[in-house]
């Protein structure tokens, strides 16, 4: 009985350097996919928007009504609940605290137009400090 031998084949220097950029490639571009999907600047942007916004709100618009009123934040901003405080653009906020929002200055204004992207503030009851609608007007180029 002869025992079959299978030869085998080594690759030459070409075809293993061919697969390797192949495999890079692909890897690459997985990486790139990846990296585009997690850190998507529209997210960012939508984010710290709110998050400025919510800031602005809460520890300024509030906190400013309930100093000024005699009746307290409550009775001032029921007046205001169905047609909303006056739009406030994301300039304005931001300019409101600089040195706070510097980072995020430079970031919003790379994507978006802080002249014409607003905020609309509704105040609901109870008219606690947290209890608002904002609604975000977008003016930005993703």
């Amino acid at each position: 009985m002869s025992k079959s031998r299978k030869i085998k084949k080594s690759r030459s220097w070409v075809q293993k350097t061919i697969i390797i950029v192949i495999i890079g490639t692909i890897v690459a571009v997985l990486v790139a996919l990846l990296c585009s999907f997690l850190f998507s600047p529209e997210r960012t942007v939508h984010g710290t928007i709110e998050e400025i916004t919510a800031n602005y709100y809460e520890n300024f618009i509030y906190k400013t009504t309930a100093e000024m009123s005699k009746d307290g934040a409550a009775a001032s901003l029921s007046a205001h609940s169905q047609y909303g405080l006056s739009t406030v653009t994301i300039r304005q906020i931001l300019l409101h605290d600089k040195k706070k929002y510097t980072g995020e200055t430079l970031l919003i204004e790379q994507y978006c137009d802080t002249d014409r992207t607003t905020v609309k503030y509704y105040p609901v009851e109870p008219y606690g400090q947290t209890d608002y609608r904002a609604d975000i007007n977008y003016s930005c180029n993703f």
